[in-house]
Formats: C-alpha cells, structure tokens, sequence
C-alpha cells in the first residue's frame, strides 16, 4: 500500500525528501480539515482563513474553538468569507466576532454577489505553512466521502516561496473584499513561480489567460491524464485536447454519479454525451458526492478550488496550485486510483428528448450565458 492510499485509512501521511518534504496531500475533506485544525493549534501569531461557504455545524464549531484559542494566545485571526456563498452564516459569525476574528465579506454588493464569486478555501498559519484544496466548512466535507461525507481533497505546503505567496494572495483579496472595483493588473498577478511548482491567482477577469495557456499546454503534450471533476463542463477546446490525447495515450475522467447543482450535473451530460467512449475512460463516483478538483497530465499535477468548467475559468475567484514532479504525481494518481475503485464506469444511456433539451439547454446557461452577463457586469467595475 502506498503511503498516499495510506493516508486515506488512517496511516501516516508520506513524508518525502527533497521538493515532496514541502507538499503533503490529504486524500479527504477528513484528514485536510484534521491538518487544518493541528495547524491553528500550533499557531504563534497569524491565522489567515478564506472559503466560499461557512456553514453552522460540528465543523464549524470546531474551527471556532481552535480559531478563539488562537485568539487567546494572542494570534492575529482573520477570515474572508464570500457573501454569496455564506450568506446563512450571520448569526455564527456574530459569535466569531465576539471571540475576537476579524471577519470580512467579500462582495457585498448585491448586484454583482451572483456573478463575482470567491471561491477560494484557504488556510495560511503564520505565513510558513498554508493548506488549500476544495473543502468548505460544512459537515458534510468533514468525512472519507465512503462511509460518511462528501469526497474531497487538498494540499498543504512549507514551501517558503509558495506560502508567502499565498500570503500575499489573501492579502490582496481581503483588500478588496469591498469589492468597489477590479484591481489593477499589477496589484493582483497572474502567477507566482518556484522550483517546479506554479500558483495561479485567478478571477473575474484577472489572471485566467496564464492558467488556460499552461493547462491547455499541459493536456496539448501529454499521454496520461486523469481528471477528478466536481463539475465537468470543459471547452470545446479541452475536449478536443483531451480526445487528441486519448489516441496518444490513456485519459480518466471521474465525475459524480449525484450531483449538488442541478444545472451543472445536466450540462455535465451534456458533455460526456459528446465524448467518444471508445477513446476517453469515464467513471461515476457512487458513494457520495465527490468534490474534488484534481487535473494530472504526466507529472504535472493541478489541485486547489477551481472546477473543470466555464465558471471557474472565467469568473470565479479561485486558486490553482501546479506541481510538476513524478513522485507528487504518482501520489496523485494513487489518490484517483483508490476514487476510481469506488467508482462504475459512465453509462449516459438514451436520454429521452426533454432530457436531451434540458442538458443542452443547461450546458448553454453555463457555457454562454453566465459568462456573457458577468462580461457585462465587468464593463461596469473596470
């Protein structure tokens, strides 16, 4: 068994040498929100927390007893949460408040809250040790996503570079957490770089060309890729990449078999409709949600909390962590291996004429639509 898969059971998380020391995965939303949470309680001074949604709950109230004893030893405590996305969460973070976290809404502005969204999760512990990934505070990311919860994935890194970079990222975000206008392009920009790893820093508008050009690389030269997509709805140009690869080499799609967005789940069948099922393989995760946001192409390796579609690429404001090396990819594969082995492969069957209509009426909403207003809503904060 390998120390990834592991990880998963119980067992002890890989630690590795070299460039590995720096990145540990953590294969559930279970074990990401356990490092997380070790992580506050080891904090000396700072605590810099963001995430789409925050949801009252056993979760949640786990976060807030390890955030408030920071507090008590005299940490800075800050957290960005997306106004959209939390927005049952005023009365809980009035008790955040009271036990002294700094608390910001990102995108107050009811106008624009549907379209400009942060969808960042991320965790920075005093600027030497961040962990990001796809989990929101809600309790049904606190499991395996096989005997309870939904299944998810993230990251963390003692990479300097990296997480003073991340950093620097939630800085900026909580600047303009007001949202009165874009920021300028040199305020927020597009990529930050190491040794082998690549952050990109990505939203409305701002930073996404860098991200699209080296993911669109990536898939265009590589032979093995594997997909783990909350929501499937790639570009007429990824699937032509993806397909192109397929006759290289070998391509693994894994997707929910229950989805939690409607639209999303029947524009996703709309795509895997499309796909040649002789060429690409296609699996259904069975026993619960899957959330993950995982992308390998070789050994580059793509995790953090954009999903695989027009949204994250174009609108959301999201983060996307690149790592280009043959063991943190053979991790990951590890990881997508033991997601497949709860997995069936896809069937989309003969869909009957208004199903048809609705996934390609849902695929358009999504596709076309939704970035064509939030273009719209661009001209006005530029």
């Amino acid at each position: 068994m390998s120390a990834t898969i592991a990880s998963l059971s119980g067992g002890p998380e890989p630690r590795l040498s070299g460039l590995q020391a720096g990145f540990t995965w953590h294969a559930s939303g279970a074990h990401w929100f356990d490092a997380v949470v070790a992580a506050i309680e080891r904090a000396e001074s700072t605590v810099d927390l963001e995430f789409y949604i925050w949801s009252p709950g056993r979760l949640a109230g786990r976060l807030h007893a390890a955030l408030a004893r920071a507090v008590g030893r005299g940490c800075r405590v800050r957290l960005l949460l997306d106004t959209f996305g939390s927005e049952h969460a005023g009365p809980a973070v009035a008790i955040l408040q009271q036990a002294g976290i700094v608390v910001s809404w990102f995108n107050p502005r009811r106008w624009a809250r549907l379209s400009f969204r942060n969808h960042r999760k991320l965790v920075v512990v005093d600027r030497r040790h961040a962990l990001l990934g796809g989990c929101n505070v809600a309790d049904e990311y606190d499991g395996d996503g096989v005997q309870a919860g939904w299944r998810d994935l993230g990251i963390c890194t003692r990479v300097p570079a990296c997480v003073i970079a991340l950093a620097r990222s939630f800085d900026r975000m909580w600047a303009m957490a007001p949202f009165d206008h874009l920021p300028v392009a040199d305020s927020m920009p597009e990529a930050s770089r190491g040794d082998r790893w690549e952050l990109f820093v990505a939203g409305a508008g701002r930073g996404v060309r860098r991200y699209r050009r080296c993911l669109h690389r990536d898939l265009a030269a590589a032979s093995q890729i594997d997909v783990v997509a909350a929501y499937f709805v790639p570009t007429t140009r990824v699937r032509g990449l993806l397909g192109r690869a397929a006759r290289r080499g070998r391509v693994r799609v894994i997707v929910p078999a229950m989805g939690d967005v409607p639209l999303a789940h029947h524009a996703s069948a709309h795509v895997l409709r499309g796909l040649p099922p002789s060429l690409i393989q296609v699996y259904q995760y069975v026993p619960a949600m899957l959330h993950a946001k995982l992308v390998i192409a070789d050994h580059a390796v793509y995790v953090g909390s954009a999903n695989f579609d027009p949204r994250s690429l174009r609108i959301n404001f999201d983060l996307m962590l690149r790592i280009e090396d043959p063991e943190i990819s053979t991790q990951a594969r590890g990881i997508v291996d033991e997601i497949q082995s709860h997995s069936k492969p896809y069937a989309c069957g003969n869909p009957g004429p208004l199903a048809r209509l609705r996934q390609r009426t849902a695929y358009a909403a999504l596709a076309w639509l939704d970035p064509y207003i939030a273009r719209r809503k661009l001209r006005l904060l530029s």
